[in-house]
């Protein structure tokens, strides 16, 4: 199911509400796939919510495994971020990417 809602949004540039580590984030989904391990990745521009970090807003790498609710939104991006690099070094394996 998650995989599905990830790829979705990736597909129709639709944003992503997700829980993750206790706080409600909004995002841009831009890269989802495994790092060469057991572990699911997603690398996304948080546009809103909270955050762990000093910076709330900006690229952020989220292990699936740590997502609790997961929407998807109407609202859609216009695409990729201006300082997007389709290279991902962490993702080894790209489910799908923008």
């Amino acid at each position: 199911m998650q995989r599905r809602v990830i790829c979705k949004a990736i597909e129709q540039h639709r944003l992503l509400e997700l829980h993750y580590e206790g706080q409600f984030r909004i995002v841009e989904p831009h890269v989802y796939g495994h790092d060469g391990g057991d572990v699911i990745l997603l690398r996304a521009y948080q546009i809103a919510g909270g955050s762990g970090s000093r910076a709330p807003v900006g690229w952020k790498m989220f292990d699936t495994a740590k997502i609790g609710r997961l929407d998807i939104l109407d609202t859609c991006f216009e695409g990729a971020r201006p300082d997007y690099q389709p290279q991902e070094r962490v993702i080894h394996e790209i489910y799908r990417q923008l």
